[in-house]
């Protein structure tokens, strides 16, 4: 009772002082602070980490695919910090979008040449077939999912789906190194599609992303959990200070905010710095 009644003068308190709307702001920046959830930077938020370890550890050839490569940012990043031993290393960049698909053959030209890029015009999702893409203007939201956030002049392209089962099985790939995935909400259908090459433990480590358009999308990241933890893979969040691994699928985790997590074969998982839930901390 005391320490209901210290908390509600607490909140009175610091409601007097700053507002409610600034209340709020702080108290968003402390939760977000506290679950490492930050902005979106390559560089800040623990993904060029993975890539680091990914790089050092697997086995030659390393196959990675690049699944919503949009302007091949990721990707030019993997080969700015990948060595000269990394000789037998073949990326798949999917970028469906006509228009970004042109920009991205141009960009790609600047790209450190230090392995064997594939430009794929393909979406990738859990089925084979046609799709309509939702084409933000020049932004990075497009999507298969329609969502609120896209701008006026978004326009429908109907693309070529397939799934990464098939992709693998029509092109000989034996194994994934790295499978991201950078979909706008159509995450969990890209893994969806991975069934198989999950069953058979052939992807060491998948990473997607995980925000609000999983909303519209109508996907939660249980489903993903359930998926991923039902073929022995161990998943956790990327953060700047590691991953940050756990045992199941807790609902404090379905915050819809924007993060990514990553997926692993229990071998893998000693291999990436680690942090641990702030629940169990």
């Amino acid at each position: 009772m005391a320490r209901d009644r210290f908390k509600r003068a607490l909140g009175s308190l610091i409601w007097a002082l700053l507002g409610r709307r600034r209340m709020v702001r702080f108290g968003q920046f402390l939760v977000n602070t506290g679950r490492l959830d930050i902005l979106n930077d390559l560089a800040g938020n623990g993904e060029e980490v993975i890539q680091e370890v990914v790089l050092a550890r697997a086995n030659q050839p390393l196959v990675v695919f690049d699944v919503g490569a949009f302007r091949g940012w990721w990707t030019e990043r993997l080969l700015r910090i990948a060595r000269p031993a990394h000789r037998a290393l073949e990326i798949y960049l999917f970028e469906p979008s006509k228009r970004n698909h042109a920009i991205l053959l141009e960009r790609m030209s600047t790209f450190p040449q230090n392995a064997s890029l594939h430009p794929v015009q393909l979406g990738l999702s859990d089925r084979f077939g046609d799709g309509n893409f939702f084409v933000a203007g020049t932004g990075g939201t497009n999507s298969l999912v329609k969502h609120h956030i896209l701008t006026p002049d978004v326009t429908t392209e109907k693309i070529q789906l397939t799934s990464v089962d098939l992709f693998c099985r029509e092109h000989s790939i034996d194994t994934l190194s790295l499978l991201k995935i950078d979909t706008e909400g159509h995450d969990l259908r890209v893994l969806e599609g991975c069934k198989q090459m999950l069953s058979d433990h052939r992807i060491q480590v998948a990473q997607f992303e995980y925000n609000q358009l999983w909303i519209p999308a109508r996907c939660f990241l249980k489903d993903a959990f359930d998926l991923l933890q039902g073929h022995g893979y161990c998943v956790g969040k990327v953060t700047p200070r590691g991953v940050e691994f756990y045992t199941s699928w807790h609902w404090e985790l379905e915050t819809f905010r924007l993060a990514n997590f990553l997926a692993c074969l229990p071998a893998w998982k000693p291999r990436f710095p680690q942090i641990r839930w702030w629940r169990e901390a």
